[in-house]
């Protein structure tokens, strides 16, 4: 017969108790209750005490979660027909959907043109290259292709808008280059061009040769370590030598750039690719990108396995500053539907994103879905404020700053606001009609406007935050804060995953989404967030003992969690990476239930669960954060993540709060119950 410690029996028989005789709550019995406390019993593991292992109590029968496919989504609302009362946005999706799936033929016959008139493909050894010249053939459809680096708009420590480079993320290439996938490319391109099969046969094979080089080079993480800023003069000279950077930028900015530095991400592996380049022939790296630009336009009609546009979906918001998902770090898109209507959806999404943005916060946030989030907005910062009020070792000034902070916070609720005023779309797509327009003309007219707004963000310092928040995308699983503009985004698809509901009890929502909103305010005051005022500006408006209490306060955690050994590897967490999101997940966590409770003393519990409101806020919050992953991520996760493992911040978080510990009565000495308490906020 096995032993429980003597702790952890005791907090199994107090839960118990506490079970057999809980208070009266009234049962929601809806259909959504039934399977919000079906899939809550499915992940539990009852077996263990909740006072010894939480994380485990919670998730450990946890095998995976339904996956939400917002491409589905957007896909079904933009096939329907076309309606005398659709917005603008919605007009160019519908029109954008069926242009892509019914005339393919506008574009093939201008990437064909294109090719043709280049004189591909090349077999002259002596052939000359002038890479800026060359890529700008193929920039008809994105302005930004460069086949070998991405180009993106950073802000600076100074909040004016600065040019990244960063190597290529991905290479389009065969999976396995076989020789049967050779032939095959070998008859498409004899058929279209009438090249002769032998002269196909020898560029395939050199362009497969050096792509496989290239993907090598881009899959490596052995290099990922430099990141700077530097001048157009020694990225010219000691980063990238093949292209000449005065002549590229001024063909992308249309004469316009003139920027002393541009930041380099990772700039080892982008001298790396310039090496590649260097050895390589120039008529092979003209074919390279010839046949890369046939293939990526032609990719829903491929003969060859292709890295699939939903996966490109998940790479597109570089700018998160934070991730909020329940199961894995990347929306959950990826469908083994490859269908062209939802390969037309994808590159909707990604060519008018706003417009994809505004079209699935629209559909999931509905008027008592906006209200709901509103009260919920609003109790989290109240209760926030009268915490920093109530907090001892803060002076006067510095809870006074605090305050007004958090009263200054902005919110992005779901979408952007903007995008609900009925003129917006008119006027932000007022250089867009697609009306009477073939595929090709809608795709080169998409660009043209993209490239005016990378110009204009480029150029206009001023625009920086209202310009990136077009950007930001409602259908990606995230929240963040923007620390420079003081303001919080809260993804509508997060809301979606975490069955944000205006019918299930106030428990649920505010033990999983309103934790999220107390935890994304509270980074305005982790050990980075902190430096920022209520302006956004990076200044320091700490008192000089309140400074130094945050410190000390800070190591507690440091050291706490730098203690926690991750089960599967055997390895520790490191409490300095950590540090940011442990602060906001303790601050964040507890400050939403004491909100919660404020409106909440008593509130429906759920159908054949035998637990209480309150136990059962904790147990919602936990069940955010079950996952099953491999040692091979945890590994990554513990090297790179700023988050700590799940398990930690759950269990590492709890352990630190006495309403927790009251809630499931967990006695001293219990594996959650620690003596090492730590509290910041």
């Amino acid at each position: 017969m096995k032993f429980l410690p003597v702790p952890a029996l005791l907090c199994l028989i107090n839960l118990k108790q506490s079970i057999a005789n809980p208070k009266k709550h009234q049962i929601c019995r809806s259909p959504e209750c039934y399977s919000q406390a079906k899939s809550i019993l499915t992940n539990m593991d009852t077996s263990v005490s909740p006072c010894d292992d939480f994380y485990q109590f919670a998730c450990g029968n946890y095998q995976s979660s339904p996956s939400i496919d917002f491409v589905a989504i957007i896909e079904k609302i933009i096939s329907k027909k076309k309606v005398k009362k659709d917005q603008k946005h919605m007009t160019l999706a519908k029109q954008y959907h069926q242009k892509c799936m019914h005339d393919q033929d506008s574009v093939d016959e201008h990437v064909v043109d294109v090719i043709k008139s280049i004189g591909w493909p090349f077999g002259d050894e002596s052939i000359e290259l002038s890479l800026a010249d060359f890529i700008n053939n193929f920039q008809t459809f994105d302005f930004l292709n460069s086949f070998f680096f991405n180009l993106e708009l950073n802000r600076n420590v100074k909040n004016q808008r600065m040019l990244m480079i960063y190597h290529a993320s991905n290479v389009f290439k065969l999976q396995n280059s076989t020789e049967r996938l050779i032939e095959a490319e070998i008859t498409k391109f004899n058929r279209i061009f009438g090249t002769s099969k032998q002269e196909l046969r020898k560029v395939m094979t050199e362009v497969f040769d050096f792509s496989d080089e290239f993907g090598e080079i881009l899959e490596s993480s052995e290099n990922d370590v430099t990141s700077k800023n530097v001048t157009i003069k020694v990225l010219q000279n000691e980063i990238f030598s093949m292209l000449d950077w005065n002549q590229y930028l001024n063909n992308i900015f249309d004469g316009s750039f003139k920027a002393a530095e541009v930041f380099i991400e990772n700039v080892e592996k982008l001298t790396i690719i310039n090496k590649l380049l260097l050895k390589t022939p120039p008529y092979v790296i003209k074919n390279f990108i010839a046949y890369s630009f046939f293939n990526q336009i032609h990719s829903d009609k491929a003969e060859v396995s292709v890295k699939s546009d939903d996966d490109e979906i998940t790479s597109l918001n570089r700018k998160s500053a934070d991730f909020w998902t329940r199961r894995s770090p990347h929306p959950q898109i990826n469908s083994k539907n490859s269908s062209l209507s939802r390969k037309c959806t994808v590159k909707f999404m990604k060519t008018l994103m706003p417009a994809s943005s505004a079209i699935f916060g629209q559909h999931f946030l509905t008027k008592s879905l906006k209200t709901e989030l509103n009260q919920m907005i609003d109790i989290i910062k109240s209760e926030i404020i009268k915490n920093f009020r109530s907090t001892s070792w803060l002076d006067k000034k510095t809870m006074s700053k605090a305050v007004e902070k958090v009263k200054k916070m902005k919110f992005v609720r779901g979408y952007p606001k903007e995008f609900d005023e009925p003129k917006f779309f008119e006027n932000y797509y007022k250089n867009l009609n697609f009306g009477g327009k073939s595929y090709f003309r809608i795709l080169k007219s998409t660009n043209l406007d993209r490239k005016a707004r990378f110009i204009e963000e480029f150029l206009n310092p001023m625009k920086i935050h209202e310009l990136e928040e077009m950007e930001l995308q409602s259908w990606f699983l995230n929240a963040f804060n923007d620390f420079e503009s003081n303001k919080i985004h809260l993804n509508a698809a997060l809301m979606q995953s975490m069955n944000f509901s205006s019918t299930l009890p106030k428990f649920w929502n505010y033990g999983t989404f309103g934790s999220v909103i107390g935890h994304e305010i509270m980074h305005g005051f982790d050990n980075y967030g902190r430096t920022y005022d209520y302006k956004g500006d990076k200044v320091n408006w700490w008192g000089k003992k309140a400074d130094q209490e945050f410190v000390n306060r800070s190591k507690c955690f440091i050291d706490q969690y730098g203690n926690y050994t991750e089960p599967i590897t055997g390895l520790n967490v490191n409490g300095t990476l950590t540090l940011g999101e442990n602060i906001a997940d303790n601050g964040g966590y507890t400050l939403a239930y004491k909100a919660w409770s404020k409106i909440n003393i008593v509130d429906q519990t759920l159908p054949n669960l035998k637990f209480s409101p309150k136990q059962l806020f904790w147990i919602s919050n936990a069940q955010s954060f079950c996952s099953k992953l491999d040692a091979e991520k945890i590994l990554d996760s513990l090297k790179h993540d700023p988050h700590s493992p799940g398990i930690f911040r759950i269990n590492g978080a709890f352990g630190n709060f006495d309403d927790f510990l009251n809630d499931f009565q967990c006695p001293k000495g219990s594996g959650m119950n620690r003596k090492d308490k730590c509290k910041v906020w």
